[in-house]
């Protein structure tokens, strides 16, 4: 598998989600990513407990197929529930491929976040920055 999430660390206010994608994670590994996301999504309704996540895609140098078109076509499908109360606080992204990075700007381009996201090359810098939003819950 070319991806793994860890629950990082778990409060009565928040969840905060840490995925890993390895260089050769596929676009069967980039859909079930964004299933889980939605799942996510559904667990902060029900329980009312905010999630935020970071991604470490350091190993990472290239996107499967598809992954740009089907990250838009989540997005517009979750934005309203992302938008509709405090259920995904923050998000970022560590990265050093230029490609991905190239790709994920265009993609975020087309279909804007609309919970506080950076995408770095840092992954501490990541982390702290989706940590200092949940903090303030």
């Amino acid at each position: 598998m070319g991806f793994k999430q860890v629950i990082e660390e778990q409060s009565n206010k928040y969840t905060l989600v840490k995925f890993i994608f390895e260089e050769s994670f596929t676009k069967e590994d980039f859909n079930k990513f964004l299933g889980i996301l939605s799942m996510l999504l559904d667990i902060a309704e029900k329980s009312g407990k905010p999630f935020g996540f970071y991604i470490d895609a350091q190993k990472a140098y290239i996107a499967p197929v598809n992954a740009a078109k089907n990250l838009i076509a989540w997005k517009r499908k979750e934005t309203p529930r992302i938008k509709s109360g405090k259920k995904l606080i923050a998000s970022a992204i560590a990265i050093k491929s230029a490609a991905l990075t190239k790709m994920l700007n265009t993609a975020l381009g087309i279909a804007p976040n609309v919970s506080p996201n950076i995408i770095t090359t840092d992954i501490d810098k990541a982390k702290n920055f989706v940590h200092g939003y949940l903090n303030q819950l």
